[in-house]
């Protein structure tokens, strides 16, 4: 899609850049509302964001127009081809790097690459980074989502202790709950991933790439579970809470609009993996007590 871009501006002559303007390449593995979360944090900085691809609004307003073969939202050609006016590209997922890096080799843009953007972590590089590149204050609401994530934090700690995870997830997407369960301090059983690229590779942590076969063996004991909806079954079979994340997602309401990057995404994955843990505790309490 890039390089069709690119074909066509060329012979357009020299291109202008606009330095408030920026290019959005999210991973595969951010949902539509993860999409809609990281353009209002670009563009709160001041910045106009042209997500590519943008999925944010692709869900939406179908009843309003009917029944469509095609997906509605998306960008406008226009805007397409407008987007090689930016004065930089983001890039979430390294995945995303090789069409940034495309971007940057054929006409200049340059690119910045954050490997994840979820957790306390990647939010503060993040926010960081384009405090920098803006010279705009960090906006008041993100403060306070920090807040009420390290509160979250706090309250799930409980939850958390002495507990362990099993992650069955896509490469960049594994990344990212992985830094965000070492926060947690969480103990990661088993990382599990369907590939090896350069990011899995260069990884800390022992990744096995393998399927959700191997998971089931190498989870075995786990206390919770994240993987697609394919994996409730071994979930099952190994008596492990199942936290649904990735793709496909068919066992939970609303799964396109969950959100995991920024402050906002990490708070709600930590209260909702606590609550599983909590759940799951609780099933085992009444499952224990004896009845005359």
């Amino acid at each position: 899609m890039i390089d069709e871009m690119i074909q066509q501006v060329g012979h357009r002559g020299t291109r202008s850049m606009n330095t408030r303007q920026i290019t959005l390449l999210p991973g595969s593995f951010l949902t539509p509302a993860d999409v809609m979360e990281l353009k209002e944090i670009i563009s709160s900085f001041g910045f106009e964001v042209i997500a590519l691809p943008d999925i944010s609004t692709s869900l939406s307003g179908h009843l309003l127009t009917g029944f469509s073969p095609l997906t509605r939202g998306g960008v406008p050609l226009d805007s397409m081809l407008q987007s090689l006016q930016s004065g930089l590209t983001i890039a979430v997922g390294g995945s995303m790097e090789r069409p940034a890096r495309r971007l940057h080799n054929a006409i200049g843009t340059p690119y910045k690459v954050f490997e994840g953007a979820m957790g306390l972590k990647a939010t503060d590089e993040l926010l960081h980074f384009l405090h920098q590149i803006s010279g705009e204050p960090v906006p008041l609401r993100y403060c306070w989502q920090r807040e009420n994530l390290l509160d979250s934090m706090l309250d799930a700690h409980f939850q958390f202790a002495g507990m362990s995870v099993l992650a069955a997830l896509e490469p960049d997407h594994l990344y990212s709950v992985s830094g965000w369960l070492e926060e947690l301090g969480v103990e990661q059983k088993a990382l599990i991933t369907s590939f090896e690229t350069p990011l899995i590779a260069g990884m800390e942590r022992e990744v096995w790439v393998g399927d959700l076969d191997d998971a089931e063996v190498l989870g075995k004991g786990a206390d919770l579970w994240i993987s697609n909806s394919h994996g409730i079954a071994g979930a099952q079979r190994t008596g492990t809470a199942f936290m649904p994340a990735g793709f496909p997602v068919w066992n939970e309401l609303g799964a396109y609009m969950s959100v995991s990057v920024g402050y906002r995404g990490a708070m709600e994955w930590s209260n909702k993996a606590g609550n599983l843990l909590m759940q799951r505790e609780a099933g085992h309490r009444e499952s224990s007590v004896r009845h005359r």
